[in-house]
């Protein structure tokens, strides 16, 4: 077989490679279920309105093939006489939250767990990436909620009609001391901070009405 077959051979492998690959990657995008744009949407609600991702999902596009995150591995607590007891390991899937589609992009969220160590508590994330439509690649990430079962120490608002997104972010243990920031996507489609606002003291527990006291409400919602 001569040098120029087997270039040639190779060529049409990677090229088979990259199609699959796409193929693989379009069919994940088309599982995700549209959000609808008729309302704010809040990133705690999203995490509890997922769907779980096929394993093989998870694997390859949010795990990168490391299987020791899909399981969670808890020690069982008695609250009555506060002794520790046998240790279990249960399957924690990623959950496809959200998706957003416009002509130049398509917007999607979904949830990771940490929860690796039994004694600590299990850690939840959403992150948005933005995916390029007409290139077909992820241009941009940004993780928009944290918290474990019982707090959280970011979250915020996505509004659908003009996909801008607000965070707020708990920097403080027991005084509440944050920051909270309004990010747009712009035209090289990367998420860029349009407002922030540092030293933030208070807080509602009402996401709306924390736009509306940094006088940020209309900022968000126009396009």
């Amino acid at each position: 077989m001569n040098r120029t077959v087997i270039i040639a051979m190779l060529i049409f492998s990677a090229c088979s490679a990259n199609t699959q690959d796409r193929g693989g990657f379009q069919k994940f995008l088309n599982s995700f279920k549209e959000t609808s744009k008729d309302r704010l949407g809040n990133f705690g609600i999203f995490l509890n309105e997922g769907e779980n991702m096929t394993v093989e999902q998870a694997l390859e596009f949010v795990y990168h093939n490391d299987s020791s995150r899909l399981y969670c591995h808890f020690q069982e607590f008695n609250m009555e006489t506060e002794e520790r007891g046998e240790f279990t390991t249960e399957l924690y899937l990623p959950q496809k939250c959200l998706k957003l589609t416009t002509s130049e992009y398509i917007l999607i969220g979904y949830s990771t767990f940490e929860c690796q160590d039994p004694s600590k508590l299990l850690k939840m994330s959403l992150t948005l990436k933005i995916l390029d439509s007409k290139k077909g690649h992820i241009t941009d990430s940004l993780v928009v909620y944290c918290g474990n079962e019982y707090d959280w120490q970011m979250t915020g608002l996505i509004s659908p009609l003009s996909n801008k997104i607000f965070t707020i972010e708990r920097l403080g243990e027991k005084e509440f001391n944050g920051e909270a920031f309004i990010y747009k996507i712009n035209d090289a489609l990367k998420f860029e901070i349009e407002k922030q606002q540092k030293d933030i003291k208070k807080m509602t527990d009402d996401l709306v009405k924390g736009l509306e006291l940094l006088g940020w409400r209309e900022a968000f919602l126009e396009e």
